[in-house]
C-alpha cells in the first residue's frame, strides 16, 4: 500500500513539475515574441522579475546598488541598465590632461566627464567607433587644447567630425594612437553616455523616450508626460525645455502618488513634485528592480521616513524616524544600510525590520555599502571617512586636514562622489581653507573660506592612505 501511494505522489510530482516547466516556458516564448526592443520601449509588463537570493546580514557581499557601474549589468533588460546608468552620478567632473597623467593611482579605471569636439575619426562602424576628441577652447575658456581619445556602442545618433559632445565614461589609460601619420599620447576614454552641446549649452543626457521608459517601469503605463517647461507654476519658469519631465500617475487613487520630476540632465533621485521648501519627497528604485523607496524628510518637524512599495504601488512597509536632522542610505536586494541622527540601521529590505540592533556611527553626509563592509563619509576633518564591518561595527577611519565638500557638482542637493577603482576606495573632495584679513573698517581681523582646492583621496580597503594631495 505505502509503495502505492508513494509511486502515485511521484508521477503526480512529475505532473507538477511539467506544468511548470511548460508554464514558465510559454511565459518564455511570450517574452521573446516581444523582445529585441530598446530601452524606450519597454513597459510595465516587460520588467525582468529575477530571484532574489536571501542573504544573512554577515553573508551580504553585494554592492549598494550606488556602486554598481552600467559595466557590471551583465544579464539585466535594458530598461534595468538604464535605470542603473540613470542612478549612478558618481563620475569626476573634468580631470585635465594633466591630472590624468600625473594621478593614475586617482583616475585609472575611474568614471569621468570630459567635453570636446571631434577631431578625427579613427574607426567607425555600424556597431562602434573611436575617435579622437579635443577640447574645444571656447568651452575651456581660452585653456590650451588637450586631446582625448572616445570609444563607444553606436546609438540612433552617431557621432561624427565636428560634433561638440560631452561623454560620461570610464578612464582606462594613457594610450599612442596615430591618426594621418601623426602620433598622439592621450587618455583614453570607454564612454558609457554621450551628449551633444552647442556653445555652451548642453544637450540633457536622458531623451523623453528614455525618461518615459523609466517612468512606465515604476509607475506603469497609465501615465502622461511632459515637459517640465510647460508647467504653469512659477518653480518651473527658470528650466530650459528638456531638462526636467513631469510625469503625472492617471490613478489617482494612492495620494502619495500623483505627479513626479524626472531630471534629464545628468539623472539621479526622482523627485516628487509635492515637495516643497521645508519638505523632501523623492524615490529610488530598488536593488532587485522589483520595487522602489519613497523617502520624505521634513526640516521643520525633523522627520524622516522611508516606506517600501511593490511596482504596483502597494505599500509593503514603512519606518517612521523623529528627531532627525539627517539621513542617508545606500542599499542591496537583501538589506538597506540607512545612517540616521547619526545611527546606522541595517534594515530588512523584504520586511522593514532592523536585521541587527542600531548603532551610533556619527552624523554622516554619505554612506556606501561594499562587499565587505559599509562605507561612511563626512565632512570631517576628525572621521571623515570610515567602514565599519557588514554588521556596522567600526573598522578603521581616516581623517582629513580641513573640512571638505564632497560633491564635485553645483546641484541644490549635492551628491558625494566616491568609486571603487582597482579595489581601493578613491574620493575627490574640495578643502576647505579659512583665511584672515585685516578690516580696516571694523579694526579687526575677517576669516572666509579661500578657494578650495581639489583633493584626491585613495584608500585601501584595509585603510591604508594611499596617495592624499591637490589634483586640480
Amino acid at each position: 500500500m505505502k509503495r502505492t501511494i508513494c509511486i502515485i505522489l511521484a508521477f503526480s510530482m512529475l505532473f507538477c513539475l511539467a506544468a511548470c516547466g511548460k508554464s514558465k516556458s510559454e511565459a518564455g516564448n511570450n517574452a521573446a515574441d516581444e523582445g529585441g526592443k530598446t530601452a524606450v520601449t519597454e513597459t510595465a509588463t516587460q520588467k525582468t522579475i529575477t530571484p532574489t537570493v536571501k542573504k544573512s546580514v554577515e553573508e551580504d557581499d553585494d554592492l549598494g546598488l550606488m556602486n554598481v557601474k552600467i559595466q557590471e549589468t551583465e544579464g539585466l533588460s535594458d530598461v534595468e541598465k538604464l535605470l542603473v546608468n540613470y542612478f549612478d552620478v558618481d563620475y569626476f567632473d573634468g580631470p585635465s590632461f594633466e591630472a590624468l597623467e600625473r594621478y593614475p593611482k586617482i583616475y585609472r579605471g575611474a568614471q569621468i566627464i570630459e567635453s570636446g569636439v571631434v577631431f578625427k575619426t579613427i574607426e567607425s562602424n555600424d556597431e562602434t567607433y573611436t575617435m579622437l576628441m579635443t577640447t574645444d577652447e571656447d568651452f575651456r575658456f581660452g585653456e590650451p587644447a588637450e586631446y582625448y581619445v572616445i570609444k563607444g556602442e553606436q546609438g540612433d545618433a552617431r557621432i561624427i567630425e565636428g560634433d561638440k559632445v560631452v561623454v560620461y565614461g570610464k578612464f582606462t589609460g594613457i594610450d599612442k594612437y596615430t591618426v594621418d601619420g601623426t602620433s598622439y599620447n592621450v587618455p583614453t576614454i570607454l564612454v558609457n553616455k554621450h551628449t551633444f552641446y552647442e556653445g555652451t549649452e548642453g544637450v540633457p543626457l536622458y531623451t523623453f523616450e528614455e525618461i518615459r521608459s523609466i517612468a512606465k517601469y515604476i509607475f506603469g503605463d497609465d501615465i502622461t508626460i511632459h515637459d517640465a517647461c510647460d508647467e504653469s507654476e512659477e518653480k518651473y519658469s527658470m528650466l530650459g525645455s528638456g531638462e526636467e519631465y513631469i510625469v503625472e500617475i492617471e490613478n489617482q487613487s494612492n495620494a502619495n502618488f500623483t505627479k513626479y520630476e524626472f531630471a534629464a540632465w545628468r539623472g539621479g533621485e526622482i523627485g516628487d513634485a509635492k515637495s516643497t521648501s521645508t519638505e523632501r519627497r523623492f524615490i529610488t528604485v530598488s536593488a532587485d528592480f522589483k520595487h522602489f523607496y519613497l523617502q520624505i524628510y521634513n526640516t521643520n518637524l525633523k522627520t524622516y521616513t522611508l516606506s517600501c512599495y511593490d511596482l504596483n504601488l502597494k505599500k509593503l512597509w514603512s519606518k517612521d524616524f523623529d528627531e532627525t536632522n539627517s539621513a542617508t542610505l545606500d542599499y542591496t536586494a537583501n538589506h538597506i544600510y540607512l545612517v540616521a541622527n547619526g545611527y546606522m540601521y541595517i534594515i530588512d529590505a523584504e520586511t522593514g525590520e532592523e536585521s541587527v540592533p542600531k548603532k551610533y556611527v556619527g552624523e554622516t553626509d554619505g554612506i556606501r555599502k561594499l562587499k565587505d563592509g559599509i562605507l561612511l563619509l563626512r565632512k570631517g576633518p576628525s572621521d571623515a571617512i570610515m567602514k565599519t564591518d557588514l554588521a556596522g561595527n567600526v573598522l578603521w577611519s581616516v581623517n582629513t586636514d580641513t573640512e571638505v565638500i564632497y560633491s564635485m557638482t553645483d546641484d541644490d542637493n549635492p551628491k558625494i562622489i566616491v568609486q571603487i577603482v582597482e579595489g581601493n576606495y578613491v574620493v575627490e573632495y574640495k578643502a576647505i581653507r579659512q583665511q584672515s584679513t585685516f578690516n580696516p573698517y571694523q579694526n579687526k581681523n575677517e576669516t572666509y573660506n579661500a578657494p578650495a582646492e581639489t583633493v584626491g583621496l585613495v584608500i585601501s580597503p584595509s585603510g591604508e592612505v594611499i596617495y592624499k594631495g591637490a589634483t586640480q
